[in-house]
Protein backbone atom coordinates (compact mmCIF):
# COMPACT_ATOMS: atom_id res chain seq x y z
CA UNK A 1 0.00 0.00 0.00
CA UNK A 2 1.24 3.51 -0.61
CA UNK A 3 2.70 5.68 2.44
CA UNK A 4 1.81 9.69 2.25
CA UNK A 5 2.42 12.33 4.86
CA UNK A 6 -0.70 12.87 6.75
CA UNK A 7 -1.25 16.24 8.33
CA UNK A 8 -4.10 16.30 9.90
CA UNK A 9 -6.53 18.72 9.02
CA UNK A 10 -6.33 19.60 5.28
CA UNK A 11 -8.58 18.58 2.69
CA UNK A 12 -6.28 16.07 0.54
CA UNK A 13 -5.49 14.43 4.01
CA UNK A 14 -9.11 13.47 4.16
CA UNK A 15 -8.77 12.34 0.67
CA UNK A 16 -6.23 10.15 1.37
CA UNK A 17 -7.57 9.03 4.34
CA UNK A 18 -10.40 7.94 2.04
CA UNK A 19 -8.11 6.21 -0.07
CA UNK A 20 -6.58 4.39 2.68
CA UNK A 21 -10.12 2.98 3.32
CA UNK A 22 -10.64 1.86 -0.29
CA UNK A 23 -7.55 -0.26 -0.14
CA UNK A 24 -8.22 -2.04 3.10
CA UNK A 25 -12.18 -2.74 1.31
CA UNK A 26 -10.24 -4.07 -1.51
CA UNK A 27 -8.47 -6.74 0.68
CA UNK A 28 -10.78 -7.90 2.55
CA UNK A 29 -13.13 -7.53 -0.38
CA UNK A 30 -10.73 -9.71 -2.52
CA UNK A 31 -10.98 -12.40 -0.02
CA UNK A 32 -14.32 -14.25 -0.36
CA UNK A 33 -14.37 -16.95 2.44
CA UNK A 34 -13.95 -13.92 4.95
CA UNK A 35 -15.32 -14.31 8.79
CA UNK A 36 -18.14 -12.71 10.04
CA UNK A 37 -16.00 -9.84 11.79
CA UNK A 38 -13.83 -9.10 8.50
CA UNK A 39 -17.39 -9.10 6.69
CA UNK A 40 -18.93 -6.46 9.35
CA UNK A 41 -15.68 -4.60 9.01
CA UNK A 42 -15.57 -4.21 5.34
CA UNK A 43 -19.30 -3.21 5.28
CA UNK A 44 -18.22 -0.64 8.12
CA UNK A 45 -15.42 0.97 6.02
CA UNK A 46 -17.80 1.44 2.95
CA UNK A 47 -19.74 4.06 5.08
CA UNK A 48 -17.19 5.35 6.11
CA UNK A 49 -15.41 6.01 2.96
CA UNK A 50 -18.70 7.79 1.77
CA UNK A 51 -18.83 9.59 5.04
CA UNK A 52 -15.40 10.92 4.69
CA UNK A 53 -16.21 12.15 0.84
CA UNK A 54 -19.03 14.32 1.77
CA UNK A 55 -17.10 15.75 5.00
CA UNK A 56 -14.38 17.00 2.16
CA UNK A 57 -17.41 18.53 0.42
CA UNK A 58 -18.55 20.01 3.29
CA UNK A 59 -15.10 21.30 3.93
CA UNK A 60 -15.03 22.75 0.21
CA UNK A 61 -18.10 24.10 0.62
CA UNK A 62 -17.34 26.16 3.96
CA UNK A 63 -13.67 27.12 3.49
CA UNK A 64 -14.18 30.46 2.90
CA UNK A 65 -17.19 31.11 5.43
CA UNK A 66 -16.63 31.93 9.27
CA UNK A 67 -17.75 28.23 9.47
CA UNK A 68 -15.04 26.95 7.98
CA UNK A 69 -12.56 27.14 10.99
CA UNK A 70 -15.26 25.38 13.90
CA UNK A 71 -15.91 23.17 11.11
CA UNK A 72 -12.10 21.91 10.63
CA UNK A 73 -11.86 21.87 14.51
CA UNK A 74 -14.23 19.40 15.06
CA UNK A 75 -13.70 17.05 12.11
CA UNK A 76 -9.70 16.91 12.44
CA UNK A 77 -9.95 14.61 15.69
CA UNK A 78 -12.20 12.29 14.15
CA UNK A 79 -10.06 12.40 10.67
CA UNK A 80 -6.98 11.96 12.30
CA UNK A 81 -8.34 8.54 14.76
CA UNK A 82 -9.60 6.88 11.67
CA UNK A 83 -6.65 7.62 9.56
CA UNK A 84 -4.16 5.84 12.46
CA UNK A 85 -6.12 2.97 13.22
CA UNK A 86 -6.78 2.02 9.63
CA UNK A 87 -3.12 2.48 9.07
CA UNK A 88 -2.30 0.36 12.11
CA UNK A 89 -4.23 -2.32 10.72
CA UNK A 90 -3.41 -2.01 7.33
CA UNK A 91 0.54 -2.62 8.57
CA UNK A 92 -0.08 -5.30 9.96
CA UNK A 93 -1.85 -6.98 7.23
CA UNK A 94 1.47 -6.12 4.96
CA UNK A 95 3.51 -7.29 7.31
CA UNK A 96 2.27 -10.70 7.03
CA UNK A 97 1.44 -10.66 3.62
CA UNK A 98 5.37 -9.57 2.94
CA UNK A 99 6.66 -12.28 5.40
CA UNK A 100 4.46 -14.96 3.21
CA UNK A 101 4.84 -13.35 -0.33
CA UNK A 102 7.69 -15.89 -1.09
CA UNK A 103 5.80 -19.28 -0.52
CA UNK A 104 3.46 -20.59 -3.50
CA UNK A 105 1.03 -21.84 -1.39
CA UNK A 106 -2.01 -19.67 -1.91
CA UNK A 107 -4.28 -20.57 0.60
CA UNK A 108 -1.34 -19.17 3.67
CA UNK A 109 -2.70 -15.53 2.59
CA UNK A 110 -6.61 -16.33 3.33
CA UNK A 111 -5.48 -17.96 7.05
CA UNK A 112 -3.46 -14.08 7.00
CA UNK A 113 -6.77 -12.69 6.30
CA UNK A 114 -8.07 -14.71 9.17
CA UNK A 115 -5.46 -13.97 11.83
CA UNK A 116 -6.87 -10.31 11.58
CA UNK A 117 -10.35 -11.21 12.21
CA UNK A 118 -10.07 -10.82 16.18
CA UNK A 119 -8.86 -7.27 15.38
CA UNK A 120 -11.52 -6.46 13.24
CA UNK A 121 -14.21 -6.58 15.32
CA UNK A 122 -12.43 -3.88 17.69
CA UNK A 123 -11.86 -1.64 14.43
CA UNK A 124 -15.21 -1.48 13.43
CA UNK A 125 -16.59 -0.69 16.57
CA UNK A 126 -14.18 2.33 16.69
CA UNK A 127 -14.74 3.63 13.42
CA UNK A 128 -17.84 3.24 14.01
CA UNK A 129 -18.10 5.56 16.72
CA UNK A 130 -15.88 7.86 14.70
CA UNK A 131 -18.39 7.54 11.90
CA UNK A 132 -20.78 8.86 14.18
CA UNK A 133 -19.53 11.82 15.25
CA UNK A 134 -19.21 12.51 11.65
CA UNK A 135 -22.66 12.24 10.57
CA UNK A 136 -23.72 14.07 13.54
CA UNK A 137 -21.90 17.25 11.74
CA UNK A 138 -23.50 16.56 8.72
CA UNK A 139 -26.96 16.31 10.22
CA UNK A 140 -25.93 19.74 11.81
CA UNK A 141 -24.75 21.53 8.73
CA UNK A 142 -28.20 20.39 7.23
CA UNK A 143 -30.52 21.56 9.38
CA UNK A 144 -28.12 25.13 8.94
CA UNK A 145 -28.94 25.02 5.23
CA UNK A 146 -32.67 24.68 6.57
CA UNK A 147 -32.19 27.27 8.56
CA UNK A 148 -30.92 29.21 5.80
CA UNK A 149 -34.07 28.73 3.95
CA UNK A 150 -36.14 30.24 6.35
CA UNK A 151 -37.32 29.65 10.44
CA UNK A 152 -40.57 28.02 9.94
CA UNK A 153 -38.63 24.79 7.89
CA UNK A 154 -35.44 24.59 9.47
CA UNK A 155 -37.38 24.36 13.10
CA UNK A 156 -39.76 21.69 11.70
CA UNK A 157 -36.58 20.28 10.36
CA UNK A 158 -35.14 19.41 13.39
CA UNK A 159 -38.25 18.68 14.86
CA UNK A 160 -39.62 16.31 12.83
CA UNK A 161 -36.23 14.65 11.85
CA UNK A 162 -34.48 11.59 12.88
CA UNK A 163 -33.66 10.45 16.54
CA UNK A 164 -30.08 11.49 15.40
CA UNK A 165 -31.09 14.98 14.09
CA UNK A 166 -33.42 15.64 17.25
CA UNK A 167 -30.00 14.84 19.35
CA UNK A 168 -28.20 17.45 18.17
CA UNK A 169 -30.43 19.59 20.78
CA UNK A 170 -28.63 18.35 23.47
CA UNK A 171 -25.53 20.79 22.47
CA UNK A 172 -27.37 23.40 21.40
CA UNK A 173 -27.78 26.69 22.88
CA UNK A 174 -31.42 28.98 22.74
CA UNK A 175 -30.95 32.01 20.89
CA UNK A 176 -34.14 34.46 21.47
CA UNK A 177 -34.23 36.40 18.01
CA UNK A 178 -35.55 40.22 18.15
CA UNK A 179 -39.36 38.95 17.59
CA UNK A 180 -39.12 36.27 20.62
CA UNK A 181 -38.42 33.64 18.58
CA UNK A 182 -36.32 30.60 20.14
CA UNK A 183 -33.55 29.41 18.09
CA UNK A 184 -31.40 26.24 18.55
CA UNK A 185 -27.85 26.91 17.46
CA UNK A 186 -24.99 24.47 17.57
CA UNK A 187 -22.56 25.21 20.33
CA UNK A 188 -20.26 23.87 17.88
CA UNK A 189 -21.01 27.43 15.85
CA UNK A 190 -19.84 29.20 19.17
CA UNK A 191 -16.53 28.34 18.81
CA UNK A 192 -15.84 31.90 17.05
CA UNK A 193 -17.73 35.01 17.13
CA UNK A 194 -17.76 35.22 13.31
CA UNK A 195 -19.27 31.78 13.32
CA UNK A 196 -22.06 32.68 15.64
CA UNK A 197 -22.90 35.68 13.46
CA UNK A 198 -23.14 33.75 10.03
CA UNK A 199 -25.57 31.31 11.63
CA UNK A 200 -27.83 34.10 13.53
CA UNK A 201 -27.59 35.88 9.42
CA UNK A 202 -29.12 33.02 8.35
CA UNK A 203 -31.50 32.68 10.76
CA UNK A 204 -32.54 35.90 10.36
CA UNK A 205 -32.78 36.19 6.74
CA UNK A 206 -36.64 37.30 5.36
CA UNK A 207 -37.44 38.61 8.69
CA UNK A 208 -38.08 41.82 10.14
CA UNK A 209 -35.15 43.02 10.83
CA UNK A 210 -32.92 41.33 8.86
CA UNK A 211 -31.10 44.48 7.82
CA UNK A 212 -29.74 45.26 11.48
CA UNK A 213 -28.60 41.47 12.29
CA UNK A 214 -26.59 41.47 8.70
CA UNK A 215 -25.09 45.37 9.67
CA UNK A 216 -24.02 44.23 13.21
CA UNK A 217 -26.18 46.53 14.80
CA UNK A 218 -27.52 43.94 17.72
CA UNK A 219 -25.65 42.71 20.87
CA UNK A 220 -26.17 39.25 22.82
CA UNK A 221 -27.47 39.04 26.49
CA UNK A 222 -28.07 36.87 29.19
CA UNK A 223 -31.39 37.35 30.35
CA UNK A 224 -30.78 36.08 33.83
CA UNK A 225 -28.70 39.04 34.59
CA UNK A 226 -28.74 41.11 31.73
CA UNK A 227 -25.39 41.51 30.93
CA UNK A 228 -23.86 41.72 27.88
CA UNK A 229 -21.95 39.09 25.99
CA UNK A 230 -18.84 40.18 24.48
CA UNK A 231 -17.43 38.75 20.76
CA UNK A 232 -14.44 37.13 23.02
CA UNK A 233 -16.59 35.23 25.39
CA UNK A 234 -19.62 34.05 23.02
CA UNK A 235 -17.32 30.85 22.92
CA UNK A 236 -18.36 30.49 26.74
CA UNK A 237 -21.90 29.87 26.42
CA UNK A 238 -22.88 26.24 27.63
CA UNK A 239 -25.18 23.73 26.18
CA UNK A 240 -28.31 24.30 26.77
CA UNK A 241 -28.21 28.68 28.21
CA UNK A 242 -30.71 30.87 26.50
CA UNK A 243 -29.35 34.00 25.66
CA UNK A 244 -31.22 36.73 23.90
CA UNK A 245 -30.90 39.23 20.86
CA UNK A 246 -30.73 43.06 21.24
CA UNK A 247 -30.84 45.48 18.12
CA UNK A 248 -29.45 48.36 18.31
CA UNK A 249 -30.96 51.31 17.56
CA UNK A 250 -28.81 54.67 16.87
CA UNK A 251 -30.19 58.59 17.63
CA UNK A 252 -28.52 61.99 17.47
CA UNK A 253 -28.88 63.88 20.78
CA UNK A 254 -31.90 65.65 21.23
CA UNK A 255 -32.78 68.38 24.21
CA UNK A 256 -36.25 67.83 23.93
CA UNK A 257 -35.98 63.71 24.00
CA UNK A 258 -36.42 61.95 27.46
CA UNK A 259 -34.75 58.70 27.94
CA UNK A 260 -37.43 57.29 29.48
CA UNK A 261 -39.17 56.93 26.33
CA UNK A 262 -39.87 53.48 25.01
CA UNK A 263 -38.38 53.10 21.53
CA UNK A 264 -40.39 50.62 20.75
CA UNK A 265 -44.01 52.42 21.62
CA UNK A 266 -43.01 55.84 22.33
CA UNK A 267 -44.56 55.52 26.10
CA UNK A 268 -42.77 57.69 28.83
CA UNK A 269 -41.30 55.84 31.65
CA UNK A 270 -41.01 58.17 34.16
CA UNK A 271 -38.49 56.08 36.34
CA UNK A 272 -36.50 54.47 33.83
CA UNK A 273 -33.41 53.59 34.60
CA UNK A 274 -30.09 54.63 32.74
CA UNK A 275 -28.21 52.14 33.98
CA UNK A 276 -29.93 49.08 33.97
CA UNK A 277 -32.59 47.62 31.25
CA UNK A 278 -35.88 49.34 31.51
CA UNK A 279 -39.38 47.15 30.78
CA UNK A 280 -41.70 49.49 29.64
CA UNK A 281 -45.00 49.46 31.50
CA UNK A 282 -46.85 49.37 28.42
CA UNK A 283 -45.84 47.46 25.75
CA UNK A 284 -43.75 45.09 28.19
CA UNK A 285 -40.42 46.04 25.77
CA UNK A 286 -37.04 46.05 27.28
CA UNK A 287 -34.46 48.74 26.45
CA UNK A 288 -31.25 50.15 27.88
CA UNK A 289 -29.98 53.56 27.08
CA UNK A 290 -25.71 54.27 26.20
CA UNK A 291 -24.44 57.34 25.63
CA UNK A 292 -21.74 57.44 23.27
CA UNK A 293 -19.54 60.25 22.00
CA UNK A 294 -19.24 61.63 18.97
CA UNK A 295 -15.36 61.24 18.81
CA UNK A 296 -14.86 58.06 20.20
CA UNK A 297 -14.04 55.47 17.13
CA UNK A 298 -14.19 52.04 18.71
CA UNK A 299 -16.13 50.84 22.14
CA UNK A 300 -14.83 48.35 24.76
CA UNK A 301 -15.61 44.87 23.99
CA UNK A 302 -17.57 43.51 27.42
CA UNK A 303 -20.50 44.18 29.58
CA UNK A 304 -22.49 47.59 30.49
CA UNK A 305 -21.00 48.87 33.39
CA UNK A 306 -22.95 48.84 37.00
CA UNK A 307 -21.57 52.40 37.45
CA UNK A 308 -24.01 54.83 37.57
CA UNK A 309 -21.80 57.43 36.08
CA UNK A 310 -22.56 57.21 31.76
CA UNK A 311 -19.20 57.82 30.52
CA UNK A 312 -18.17 53.94 32.21
CA UNK A 313 -21.28 53.01 30.24
CA UNK A 314 -19.63 52.56 27.08
CA UNK A 315 -19.68 48.83 25.93
CA UNK A 316 -20.54 48.60 22.38
CA UNK A 317 -18.01 45.94 21.41
CA UNK A 318 -17.24 47.05 17.73
CA UNK A 319 -16.21 50.05 15.76
CA UNK A 320 -19.29 52.18 15.34
CA UNK A 321 -20.64 51.98 12.03
CA UNK A 322 -21.55 55.25 10.41
CA UNK A 323 -24.29 56.46 12.33
CA UNK A 324 -26.07 58.44 9.32
CA UNK A 325 -26.84 55.16 8.26
CA UNK A 326 -30.70 55.31 7.76
CA UNK A 327 -32.43 52.55 9.96
CA UNK A 328 -36.27 51.51 9.42
CA UNK A 329 -37.70 52.24 12.58
CA UNK A 330 -41.23 50.76 11.22
CA UNK A 331 -39.48 47.73 12.61
CA UNK A 332 -38.97 48.77 15.76
CA UNK A 333 -42.09 48.21 17.05
CA UNK A 334 -41.34 44.73 16.88
CA UNK A 335 -38.00 44.36 18.81
CA UNK A 336 -38.73 42.89 22.13
CA UNK A 337 -35.32 44.27 23.36
CA UNK A 338 -33.64 47.26 22.36
CA UNK A 339 -30.57 49.09 22.99
CA UNK A 340 -30.76 52.94 22.32
CA UNK A 341 -27.52 54.11 21.64
CA UNK A 342 -27.73 58.08 22.10
CA UNK A 343 -24.82 60.47 20.71
CA UNK A 344 -23.64 62.90 22.95
CA UNK A 345 -20.71 65.30 23.39
CA UNK A 346 -16.87 64.81 22.36
CA UNK A 347 -14.84 62.92 25.04
CA UNK A 348 -13.94 66.56 26.25
CA UNK A 349 -17.76 67.20 27.20
CA UNK A 350 -18.05 64.15 28.59
CA UNK A 351 -15.26 64.98 31.45
CA UNK A 352 -17.13 68.38 31.99
CA UNK A 353 -20.39 67.10 32.96
CA UNK A 354 -18.41 64.45 34.82
CA UNK A 355 -17.93 67.71 37.35
CA UNK A 356 -21.54 68.47 36.77
CA UNK A 357 -22.24 64.58 38.06
CA UNK A 358 -19.77 65.30 41.53
CA UNK A 359 -21.66 68.55 42.03
CA UNK A 360 -25.21 66.71 41.58
CA UNK A 361 -23.53 63.71 44.15
CA UNK A 362 -23.41 66.78 47.15
CA UNK A 363 -27.22 67.57 46.91
CA UNK A 364 -29.27 66.48 50.25
CA UNK A 365 -31.00 63.53 49.21
CA UNK A 366 -34.15 64.76 50.18
CA UNK A 367 -33.71 67.88 47.92
CA UNK A 368 -32.49 65.42 45.18
CA UNK A 369 -35.86 63.67 45.53
CA UNK A 370 -37.83 66.92 44.60
CA UNK A 371 -35.39 67.78 41.89
CA UNK A 372 -35.93 64.32 39.83
CA UNK A 373 -39.82 64.51 40.63
CA UNK A 374 -39.80 68.17 38.87
CA UNK A 375 -37.55 66.62 36.32
CA UNK A 376 -40.00 63.86 35.18
CA UNK A 377 -43.19 66.38 35.17
CA UNK A 378 -41.53 68.58 32.77
CA UNK A 379 -40.52 71.36 35.16
CA UNK A 380 -39.83 74.60 33.06
CA UNK A 381 -36.65 75.06 34.98
CA UNK A 382 -35.29 71.90 33.13
CA UNK A 383 -36.50 73.07 29.56
CA UNK A 384 -33.05 74.21 29.16
CA UNK A 385 -31.12 70.91 30.04
CA UNK A 386 -29.16 68.90 27.59
CA UNK A 387 -29.84 65.14 27.07
CA UNK A 388 -26.64 64.55 28.97
CA UNK A 389 -27.80 66.43 32.03
CA UNK A 390 -30.92 64.80 32.34
CA UNK A 391 -29.58 61.62 32.15
CA UNK A 392 -26.69 62.70 35.08
CA UNK A 393 -29.46 63.85 36.99
CA UNK A 394 -31.20 60.12 36.56
CA UNK A 395 -28.02 58.37 37.51
CA UNK A 396 -27.83 60.36 41.14
CA UNK A 397 -31.29 59.37 41.60
CA UNK A 398 -30.23 55.53 41.08
CA UNK A 399 -27.29 55.72 43.39
CA UNK A 400 -28.01 53.68 46.23
CA UNK A 401 -28.54 55.56 49.75
CA UNK A 402 -26.96 52.32 51.77
CA UNK A 403 -23.61 53.07 49.92
CA UNK A 404 -23.74 56.83 49.82
CA UNK A 405 -22.11 58.30 53.67
CA UNK A 406 -23.40 61.58 53.07
CA UNK A 407 -27.15 60.69 53.17
CA UNK A 408 -28.44 59.58 56.51
CA UNK A 409 -31.43 58.01 57.54
CA UNK A 410 -33.81 60.59 58.08
CA UNK A 411 -33.24 61.75 54.85
CA UNK A 412 -33.60 58.75 53.41
CA UNK A 413 -37.33 58.75 55.10
CA UNK A 414 -37.79 62.37 54.43
CA UNK A 415 -37.37 61.78 51.04
CA UNK A 416 -39.42 58.68 50.24
CA UNK A 417 -42.01 60.35 52.38
CA UNK A 418 -41.82 63.77 50.31
CA UNK A 419 -41.64 61.39 47.31
CA UNK A 420 -45.08 59.55 47.96
CA UNK A 421 -46.77 62.97 49.53
CA UNK A 422 -46.19 65.01 45.70
CA UNK A 423 -47.59 61.74 44.35
CA UNK A 424 -50.94 61.22 46.35
CA UNK A 425 -51.24 65.64 47.53
CA UNK A 426 -51.42 64.67 50.83
CA UNK A 427 -49.44 65.49 53.56
CA UNK A 428 -46.29 63.99 54.72
CA UNK A 429 -47.21 62.21 57.91
CA UNK A 430 -51.16 61.32 56.68
CA UNK A 431 -51.44 57.93 57.52
CA UNK A 432 -52.12 57.24 53.74
CA UNK A 433 -48.63 58.11 52.69
CA UNK A 434 -47.21 55.83 55.63
CA UNK A 435 -48.73 52.99 54.66
CA UNK A 436 -48.24 53.82 50.83
CA UNK A 437 -44.41 53.89 51.53
CA UNK A 438 -44.73 50.57 54.07
CA UNK A 439 -46.37 48.28 50.94
CA UNK A 440 -43.39 49.48 48.95
CA UNK A 441 -41.30 48.13 51.06
CA UNK A 442 -40.11 44.85 49.71
CA UNK A 443 -39.66 47.18 46.58
CA UNK A 444 -37.74 49.70 47.88
CA UNK A 445 -34.93 46.78 49.77
CA UNK A 446 -34.78 45.43 45.82
CA UNK A 447 -33.77 48.58 44.28
CA UNK A 448 -31.21 49.00 46.76
CA UNK A 449 -32.99 52.39 48.27
CA UNK A 450 -33.05 51.10 51.97
CA UNK A 451 -31.37 48.26 53.68
CA UNK A 452 -32.88 45.46 55.61
CA UNK A 453 -31.15 46.60 58.96
CA UNK A 454 -33.15 49.94 57.94
CA UNK A 455 -36.23 48.40 57.70
CA UNK A 456 -37.21 48.40 61.40
CA UNK A 457 -36.10 51.56 61.95
CA UNK A 458 -38.44 52.68 58.60
CA UNK A 459 -41.48 50.98 60.16
CA UNK A 460 -41.20 52.29 63.50
CA UNK A 461 -40.93 55.88 62.00
CA UNK A 462 -44.48 55.29 60.46
CA UNK A 463 -45.67 53.98 63.47
CA UNK A 464 -44.76 57.28 65.15
CA UNK A 465 -46.34 59.06 62.24
CA UNK A 466 -49.04 57.36 62.13
CA UNK A 467 -49.76 56.65 66.20
CA UNK A 468 -50.74 52.91 65.93
CA UNK A 469 -49.52 50.00 64.85
CA UNK A 470 -49.09 49.07 61.34
CA UNK A 471 -50.43 45.99 61.17
CA UNK A 472 -48.11 44.80 57.91
CA UNK A 473 -45.79 41.62 58.73
CA UNK A 474 -42.39 42.59 58.90
CA UNK A 475 -40.44 42.37 55.88
CA UNK A 476 -36.81 40.46 57.12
Amino acid sequence: MTVFAFTAGSLADILATAGLVAQVVKVLYDNKHLGEECEALRIELQSLQSVLIMVEFILQRYDSTPLGEPLAHLIRPEVVQCHLLLKAFSNKVNACHQALSSTTIGSLWRKVVWAASDEASSLSSKLSNHRLKLVTLLLTLNSVVWMDCGLNEGQSFIRNGTHSIRSIKDHTIDVVDPLGETLPVPTLFCVTWEAFDHILKGFSKNRIGQRYVEQGDYQIVRPRNNNVIGHSDICKVKDGETIEMSIILRSKENTEETPGICPRCSHLNAHASMTFWTKCHRCSGLFHINIVSTDQQTLDDGNPSDSSDLSAEIDNENAMPNPETSQDDTDTKYFRRITLEIQSGSLKDMTQESNINNELMQIPWSTFNRLKLDLDCGHKDFGTLTMREKVLIRNRWHKLPSTDPSISLDDTIEGLGKMLSSQTGMPVKNGRVMNLLLKNLAQLVQKGMVTRDQILQIRAFADRQKGQDTGVPPII
